[in-house]
């Protein structure tokens, strides 16, 4: 008598079958979900940017503040910076990458100046450091945000396009359920199982479970070529 493993039969279905892959939804969905992501990051440089200059405009107030009541000359001037510096933070905060542009080149400008006329501190070369870092940042934020809104309005339009293409088409007709064919147990199939007709059973319901439009011929030839190699291996192992 040949005892069979019916379970590592199995295995070998399972192994046959193909495996699942992803429409063109679940894909677009996906790419849809990064650029999401992708803006939010562009965000997060944008705000920090727009933080980094009003530290700016906030110094720069302070200085203007203390020349103005200490009588500096020229010092009134200073209010065209301010009002330089706030535009340009404004139009930071509005994603306008000419404006973070601009804003790093006034600030690099502002710091050669008071390095080659002796006015800028050693002290104060991490904080402008600091600074020069998120209003790179806001470079880069900017540029990438108007991409994004652009590749993700795009997508949207055509998911919208294939959403209404697809409510406009009338509903494919449900083709009418083929009742199953009744499962025979032939001689060879039972002898192979070690003459055991529950098992047999399952394991030709289980072949048709994941297969079934497949005859009853068909699942037990699949069943026998199964248990025939599972079989002859076992035996090879013996010798």
């Amino acid at each position: 008598m040949i005892f069979v493993n019916v379970r590592d039969a199995l295995l070998f279905i399972d192994l046959m079958t193909p495996p699942t892959l992803l429409d063109d939804s679940q894909v677009s969905d996906a790419i849809l979900l990064g650029i999401k992501k992708d803006i939010a990051a562009a965000r997060t440089q944008i705000n920090s940017a727009f933080q980094a200059t009003m530290v700016v405009g906030g110094f720069s107030t302070l200085i203007w503040w203390v020349q103005i009541t200490r009588g500096v000359p020229d010092s009134s001037w200073g209010i065209l910076d301010l009002i330089l510096i706030f535009g340009l933070g404004y139009g930071i905060r509005k994603n306008s990458n000419i404006c973070a542009i601009l804003m790093f080149g006034y600030y690099l400008l502002s710091k050669l100046y008071q390095i080659f006329s002796g006015q800028f501190p050693p002290t104060a070369a991490p904080l402008a450091g600091i600074i020069f870092y998120y209003l790179w940042q806001g470079i880069l934020g900017t540029s990438r945000y108007t991409m994004l809104l652009e590749s993700e309005a795009t997508l949207n339009k055509q998911q919208q396009s294939v959403d209404t293409s697809q409510a406009s088409s009338p509903a494919p007709s449900k083709p009418k359920p083929v009742p199953p064919q009744p499962l025979t147990l032939s001689p060879e199939l039972i002898s192979l199982c070690g003459g055991d007709r529950a098992q047999a059973q399952w394991l030709l319901s289980q072949i048709r479970s994941k297969h079934p439009d497949r005859s009853p011929g068909w699942c037990e030839r699949q069943a026998i070529a199964q248990l025939t190699a599972k079989a002859a291996v076992e035996t090879n192992a013996d010798e």
